[in-house]
């Protein structure tokens, strides 16, 4: 059990800075607003431990890291995010 909150929290910890970057964006910008309500549930499922890969279409995929690579964040979280989110 402590193992499996470790993980939790650890992986939680991976993506603090990127999603507080982004929620103060999505007030002004609407395109990181939409890849964000895409990304939000995929990273809390991430964490939650409940899936280790998410497959997308090349469209969505093309969508997402194009609009990340804008923000001036955590790029080794972008980086962590590209191992988790593949084309299908």
């Amino acid at each position: 059990m402590r193992k499996c909150v470790k993980e939790t929290t650890e992986r939680r910890e991976k993506f603090v800075k990127l999603l507080m970057d982004i929620s103060k964006l999505i007030k002004f910008d609407t395109k990181i607003k939409e890849v964000f309500e895409i990304i939000d549930p995929i990273i809390f499922t991430y964490c939650e431990q409940h899936i280790e890969i998410w497959e997308t279409d090349e469209e969505t995929y093309e969508k997402i890291f194009k609009n990340l690579s804008t923000i001036r964040t955590d790029k080794t979280a972008i980086e962590i995010l590209k191992t988790i989110i593949r084309t299908s």
